[in-house]
């Protein structure tokens, strides 16, 4: 054969000829646009309309480059999001490159609904944003592999008994922390109405909620500890990183805002689990199966907060054996019940409180307003997650979780006969699940929804503040042998404190000139969704879970300079000022 095909093979050749990718053409609905920087290369795809990206399972985005010559580019590494798709090649050359190369790769994307698509594009890389050097990825050696020699604002190694006396302290700061504030508030609401009630009776609810906190730590712990064993890479507030999760907790949050504003009540015979309404009314012979209950819902919604001294005394305990992480679990329960255990114990000191009224009844009300805020809250950590598409058809969920406490309060009341009383119970919860099959299962195909795994966001415009580069480990690699200062920032959506941390401190301008007069390289670590990459990094600074941020000095890579979960302006500028 000379190269040309024969007769019988020609329908052969032209079709898989058609399949060969084209460059990338231009389209209305789709835009690409590519950039490069130290040793690495982006490409940045958009959506507009109402065309969404396939961003997970068969169609998932790629980008396939080419080896060219001296330039070895390595593994693609890919944020996608239904409207944005964004990528990073790291790059690196076997000898100095003196001229602009060409990189030429295929990329690879499904739009939802719709075929697979494949171009082919070529990105020209000037000379001077390629180092010679071996090829990133993760390989040994990484960042991952390498030992620090960390500096802290504070501290250094302490003691075990340190640790435990800080898991203690952040366990009582959580009582205050935005997550958990609504939940512990009814509870103080709780104990003004038990003024009057026999102290045994009061100590008993004191103690039953302070059971629920200890058993859902050490529930928690439990599952730290299997999934570890299992070879997991899991961290505090993890449970958060799961879709299906938040939207329960918003379906439960948003039941308990309707019970606090009276739509219903539950009112179960004899020595059933009571409802949180009637846990909030402590009828006398009732309430300690709700009081425990509201130990583990405050628990439940702590768990995103990461508390002054929490932070270290966490990352320690999930780099320990077991029975540290027991340990340091049951001294963080410890802390957050104590306030409760101490209040009711003392039952005298109950009258320091307000006096019971009139006014509880707008209070009641009042507090459901925060377990709103908390909903408007979840659905913004789902939308982040994914999309908002997924946020309209949970809100068509709540509509029937909704419903479903109205029939409860309607129609199963004390004066209901209880066949009129079960059976409405059960239209409630078919309810309820036919909503959740209808309106998620089949609407959104959670599963796949799921496996999105997303570190990357977009980077903010030139002048509206710092420059943030998403986060990737070949990425990394590559930033720390640069010579700017790089800061990390490990950050996620359902983190309260990192939020405050962003507008407070962050987004201040004296913080973003300094970032800009110190040329200062920002990269944003988003652990909203899970990354198992992200996690591992997290341990390297004896950290399980965020905030956290670290600056790393030009040259000085291999000793960062680690600041507190919560930060100032002050500690953030004297930071940088050391690391230059």
């Amino acid at each position: 054969m000379t190269g040309q095909s024969s007769p019988d093979n020609a329908g052969l050749f032209t079709t898989f000829g058609k399949q060969v990718p084209l460059p990338m053409g231009t389209d209305g609905d789709i835009s690409v646009a590519t950039a490069t920087r130290k040793n690495e290369v982006n490409i940045r795809l958009s959506a507009g309309g109402a065309v969404e990206f396939v961003t997970s399972g068969p169609g998932s985005p790629d980008f396939y480059p080419e080896e060219s010559g001296d330039l070895l580019p390595g593994r693609t590494a890919v944020s996608a999001a239904p409207k944005q798709i964004a990528m990073t090649v790291p790059l690196t050359a076997t000898q100095p490159v003196t001229q602009a190369v060409t990189v030429r790769g295929t990329l690879l994307y499904a739009l939802a609904g719709g075929a697979l698509h494949a171009g082919v594009i070529e990105i020209s890389v000037p000379p001077e944003s390629v180092s010679v050097g071996t090829t990133s990825g993760t390989p040994a050696g990484s960042i991952l592999d390498r030992n620090f020699e960390i500096s802290r604002t504070s501290g250094g190694t302490q003691p075990l008994i340190l640790y435990l006396f800080f898991a203690f302290l952040g366990g009582l700061l959580l009582n205050i922390m935005p997550c958990v504030l609504p939940v512990i508030a009814l509870k103080v609401f709780g104990l003004v109405k038990m003024a009057g009630d026999r102290p045994a009776r009061i100590r008993g609810l004191g103690f039953s909620f302070a059971a629920g906190i200890l058993a859902s730590f050490l529930a928690l712990a439990m599952v730290v500890i299997i999934l570890q064993l299992a070879g997991q890479q899991v961290g505090w507030g993890f449970q958060f990183q799961e879709p299906r999760f938040v939207i329960a907790m918003a379906a439960l949050v948003f039941a308990f805002g309707l019970s606090l504003f009276g739509v219903f009540e539950i009112n179960l015979p004899g020595s059933a689990v009571m409802g949180i309404s009637s846990a909030v009314a402590h009828q006398k012979g009732s309430g300690y199966s709700a009081s425990f209950g509201e130990g583990v819902f405050a628990t439940v919604l702590a768990t995103p907060c990461t508390a002054p001294f929490l932070g270290s005394a966490l990352g320690f305990a999930f780099a320990q054996p077991w029975w540290v992480i027991l340990l340091i679990f049951t001294c963080v329960a410890a802390g957050m019940a104590i306030p409760y255990v101490v209040l009711t114990a003392r039952p005298a000191w109950i009258r320091f409180l307000p006096k019971p009224g009139a006014w509880m009844v707008s209070a009641q009300q009042f507090m459901g307003f925060l377990m709103m805020a908390t909903l408007l809250w979840l659905l913004y950590i789902l939308g982040k997650q994914m999309g908002m598409e997924a946020v309209i058809w949970t809100g068509a969920f709540l509509l029937t979780v909704g419903f479903a406490c109205w029939l409860i309060g309607k129609f199963a009341t004390l004066a209901a006969s209880r066949r009129a009383y079960w059976l409405t119970w059960i239209a409630a919860v078919l309810l309820v699940v036919g909503g959740y099959l209808l309106f998620l299962v089949s609407a959104l195909d959670i599963n796949t929804a799921i496996a999105v795994e997303s570190s990357g966001i977009p980077a903010a415009a030139a002048g509206e503040g710092i420059e943030w580069k998403q986060f990737s480990l070949a990425g990394l690699e590559e930033d720390l042998k640069g010579d700017r200062p790089v800061f990390l920032d490990f950050t996620a959506e359902w983190c309260l404190t990192c939020k405050v941390n962003e507008k407070t401190v962050l987004d201040a301008k004296e913080v973003i000139d300094r970032f800009h007069a110190l040329n200062v390289l920002a990269v944003r670590a988003d652990w909203t969704n899970r990354n198992a990459d992200i996690t591992r990094l997290l341990s390297k600074f004896g950290r399980s879970g965020v905030p956290l941020y670290v600056i790393f000095p030009p040259g000085r890579s291999g000793t960062p300079i680690v600041l507190p979960e919560v930060i100032t302006r002050g500690i953030v500028l004297d930071a940088l000022d050391k690391a230059r």
